[in-house]
């Protein structure tokens, strides 16, 4: 397994501090993937039940992640991400 490392976050809305897109955040790694297919495992953190978190878009060097409530409106929530390259 290779690791991906991340060289920082590339966040939009809330995630640092503005309210253009309050539900998406992005993460850029540090090295280009050989492909875009590599697994990202999401989680949130204490959003309460009914909120969701997903992939929006996937390339070799970043993806861009959304966080939805239960009536699939956009939201914050506090989240953790973990990727696996094979």
């Amino acid at each position: 397994m290779k690791k991906a490392f991340i060289n920082n976050l590339v966040r939009d809305g809330v995630c640092n501090g503005e309210s253009k897109t309050p539900h998406k955040c992005g993460v850029l790694l540090n090295q280009v993937l050989p492909t875009n297919n590599y697994i990202i495992q999401l989680s949130l953190l204490g959003a309460g039940p009914g909120y969701s978190i997903e992939v929006l878009n996937q390339f070799n060097n970043s993806f861009t992640v959304g966080i939805y409530n239960i009536s699939n409106a956009p939201a914050n929530a506090i989240w953790y991400f973990t990727v696996l390259d094979f």
